[in-house]
């Protein structure tokens, strides 16, 4: 029976945005305490929520912003060698502010976009928490930064500020690895198991 291990190194897109995401966490009121500093404004708002989002109005409840979407999906690049293979993730790390006007909405976007370009580029990444992965990163580019999107939805401006970056990451798999042969059920692996709970009242 073949063993998980057999099958290598394995970093995913979704992994490296969990990691991503954790750096955000652990240093981002630092470094929007710093651009407050810079920028001569009061203490900037800590970001209250990481989410993938479509649209600005639909996704973001008016409570959960200052926001920060991590996208790191959209091309990835791969290259084999030997025994090992490295991949480029590349995408963009987006914040969503809003302001009672449209002007200081699209301030407050640059500014954190900014904020968050600078961490990434000074700071490394956190492990993956849930699957504990540290993942090895030989390269980073922050490649731009601007605000796309500003507009009113609703009673509020909102403004999203983004930043491209990417990632290059070693040791994404093993091209030669992998099991010798198919198997059925996952060997050795924890099963769920299911169970009736029935509650009555007491007499």
């Amino acid at each position: 029976m073949p063993e998980p291990d057999v099958f290598g190194p394995i970093v995913t897109a979704p992994m490296l945005e969990r990691a991503v995401e954790a750096t955000i966490r652990m240093w981002g009121d630092t470094y929007l305490w710093k651009m407050a500093r810079v920028e001569g404004l009061k203490p900037l708002p800590s970001i209250r929520s990481y989410r993938a989002a479509d649209t600005m109005e639909e996704r973001f409840p008016e409570q959960q912003i200052p926001a920060v979407q991590i996208m790191l999906t959209s091309e990835n690049k791969v290259v084999t060698g030997g025994e090992t293979a490295h991949m480029v993730f590349g995408g963009t790390v987006d914040a969503l502010v809003q302001s009672s006007e449209p002007e200081p909405a699209r301030r407050l976007a640059a500014i954190y976009s900014y904020g968050l370009g600078l961490l990434l580029q000074q700071q490394g990444l956190e492990p993956d928490p849930i699957s504990g992965t540290q993942i090895k990163v030989e390269g980073f580019g922050w490649a731009s930064a601007g605000v796309p999107a500003l507009g009113k939805p609703v009673n509020r401006w909102l403004a999203l500020g983004s930043v491209d970056v990417a990632y290059a990451v070693e040791h994404v798999f093993n091209p030669l690895a992998g099991p010798t042969e198919p198997v059925d059920e996952p060997p050795n692996w924890p099963v769920a198991e299911t169970a009736r709970l029935v509650l009555e009242e007491e007499p």
